[in-house]
């Protein structure tokens, strides 16, 4: 019984010691850190500094295990920010007149924006028909009389795919004019407008940065499309973008893109349009390569990515290339003159912590803060697991298991004599 009294009291001292040593550093637990580099201030300053994709690699999926300290080892207030982005569109119907076709030419209508004098760069039309792909030209006129070209061709289209009916809009530059003059570059085919309205669309870019997942080409496609898989396993990054590179001068495609957990059931997460095309002529102010080559989608994660881009019957697009993209997110807190300040992560077992700092700095322009960047990943020199003792160290358990067993058997042996 001595013999299992030593065991006892061993096992405890190794808890004891352990539990002293985590006390003497409390961080030490994270596994890994980097040096916060900003330009020093007089006065107390929000830092804003976006966190780099190998960070993720080494902190918990929902980066709940991030901390901050100073150069004494004590902790710092912040916050996890992200620049989300957003669209809003402000429509107001706009009455067709004088639509027309002259055949071998085009489609033509004006529009009235209204009598508002109200910025307007979206033109969205109605048709009867319900599948087609053309260009139009949009003009612009302050007296019905005058015109200029503010969009010498732009892709208007409308069709159904997955059950989703594209509706044809057109964006132009940012307009006050109250008149629009449209031609539908349809030769042989009336594309007559029914109905029509505009909007003044304003555009918050969101953050974003490369994410560190490459999505494979899939060879060969299935028919009439192009497709790249991605298999991101049980700790799949949150993506919210791809972003397309292309070799050919001009193009138009539908993209489609997919998540699944299984291989089997795909969802569709989102889908839109990539084109490029040239104008015909210059325009103050716009270039002559007119392109859209991103597709945003809301931020996901999931196990199994799906890109798919439709070519109908068109040739594959001539040097096609992918890039995911993810939302850029930041550490914001509040430097103080002549500290030292870390970031510290890879702690299996950290919770999310919650400051007052949340609740201080809202309606505040966090992209106003001053930026910093994080320096070179660090190991901690004296990590210690923030698993518990008996599971980093299980052959200690079975050694005491087998210990009290022989000693048991003893016991009973003697017992039975």
């Amino acid at each position: 019984m001595k013999l299992l009294g030593w065991l006892l009291n061993f096992m405890l001292l190794i808890g004891a010691s352990e539990t002293a040593a985590q006390e003497s550093d409390p961080w030490q637990a994270w596994q890994y850190s980097r040096r916060i580099q900003s330009q020093s201030t007089a006065e107390p300053s929000l830092v804003r500094v976006p966190l780099s994709t190998d960070v993720y690699a080494h902190a918990q999926q929902d980066l709940g295990d991030l901390r901050v300290i100073d150069e004494a080892g004590r902790e710092v207030p912040f916050i996890l920010h992200t620049a989300q982005g957003g669209q809003t569109r402000s429509w107001r119907n706009a009455p067709l007149t004088d639509i027309g076709f002259v055949p071998g030419q085009f489609t033509y209508a004006i529009v009235d924006a209204g009598s508002q004098q109200e910025p307007h760069n979206l033109l969205e039309l109605l048709f009867n028909e319900t599948d087609f792909f053309s260009w139009v030209e949009v003009a612009a006129s302050d007296d019905r009389t005058t015109w200029r070209i503010i969009r010498d061709r732009a892709p208007l289209y409308r069709f159904r795919e997955d059950g989703v009916e594209r509706v044809p809009n057109v964006a132009y530059p940012k307009t006050y004019a109250r008149w629009l003059r449209i031609r539908v570059l349809e030769k042989e085919k009336k594309l007559l407008p029914r109905q029509g309205r505009v909007a003044h669309e304003v555009v918050e870019q969101a953050e974003r940065m490369p994410a560190s997942v490459v999505l494979e080409k899939v060879e060969p496609s299935p028919p009439h499309q192009s497709q790249w898989k991605v298999n991101l396993g049980d700790m799949p990054l949150p993506l919210s973008a791809f972003r397309f590179e292309a070799a050919q001068p001009e193009f138009h495609r539908t993209v489609r893109i997919a998540t699944s957990s299984d291989g089997k059931n795909w969802t569709t997460r989102c889908r839109g349009d990539i084109y490029r095309y040239q104008s015909l002529q210059e325009i103050a102010g716009e270039p002559r390569d007119r392109s859209s080559l991103e597709i945003l989608c809301p931020e996901t994660q999931a196990r199994l990515w799906r890109v798919t881009v439709l070519n109908r019957d068109d040739a594959p697009v001539v040097g096609l290339r992918l890039i995911s993209e993810q939302l850029t997110r930041s550490i914001v807190f509040r430097q103080n003159q002549a500290h030292m300040y870390r970031v510290l992560y890879g702690h299996g077992r950290a919770k999310a912590a919650h400051y007052d700092l949340e609740r201080l700095l809202p309606g505040t322009d966090l992209k106003t803060a001053m930026v910093g960047q994080l320096g070179l990943e660090i190991l901690t020199g004296n990590h210690v697991s923030a698993e518990p003792w008996t599971e980093r160290h299980p052959i200690l358990l079975w050694v005491a298991l087998l210990i009290v067993v022989a000693v048991l058997g003893v016991q009973a042996v003697r017992t039975i004599r």
